[in-house]
């Protein structure tokens, strides 16, 4: 069993329907079952829970093998992730894979980057073997972000002058891996994915 963290955003929710479509099964944390039905199939269970509560994080990882660790963006992620790492650990979970994202460093400049490698340490330290994904820009987020802009004006625009970025898709990580098949992959051993598209573009 796998159990999904963050299961009703744009790359919980993708990471649940690829698991149900390999027939993997795959098990959603939710805060309210009745809004999260979408997720609902055959190889999907819906547990209620919320990473700022360990009881139900200690409910939910019985008889989970694997946790894919995801907290939502805006938050400080060791304050979101820490019980989870700790309710895996009680519960014998074998595999931890963590999705941080590119330039997470205790040397960064940006908290939240510092925080991801603090949540990393206290992964490393559990004992639990794990999988670190760094990815650069989804484009799950892509029209999340950009979206309102192009909507109202029929453009968009980033603070970046003429940076470039390697946009890429959850169904993509590094050559023949996805993020679902290194979820389900048992044979990994602990590494971190710099995760990036093939081809990178500017916003101008």
């Amino acid at each position: 069993m796998i159990l999904v963290t963050g299961a009703t955003g744009k790359i919980g929710s993708q990471v649940i329907h690829q698991l149900a479509a390999a027939g993997v099964p795959g098990r959603a944390l939710v805060r309210d079952p009745q809004k999260a039905q979408d997720l609902a199939g055959p190889n999907v269970e819906l547990v209620q829970g919320d990473l700022m509560d360990p009881a139900s994080l200690e409910a939910a990882m019985q008889g989970v093998d694997r946790l894919f660790l995801l907290s939502p963006q805006g938050g400080d992620p060791l304050t979101m992730e820490r019980a989870a790492v700790q309710a895996a650990h009680n519960a014998g979970v074998k595999h931890i894979v963590k999705l941080a994202v590119m330039g997470t460093s205790p040397f960064s400049h940006v908290g939240f980057l510092r925080s991801h490698w603090q949540v990393e340490k206290l992964i490393e330290s559990s004992g639990v073997d794990y999988t670190f994904l760094h990815p650069n820009h989804l484009m799950q987020h892509f029209i999340a972000v950009f979206g309102p802009p192009i909507m109202g004006t029929n453009s968009f625009f980033a603070p970046m002058k003429e940076g470039k970025v390697s946009n890429h898709s959850t169904k993509t990580v590094k050559a023949k891996y996805t993020m679902v098949s290194i979820t389900i992959n048992t044979m990994l051993p602990p590494h971190t994915f710099q995760c990036k598209g093939d081809t990178v573009l500017s916003k101008s």
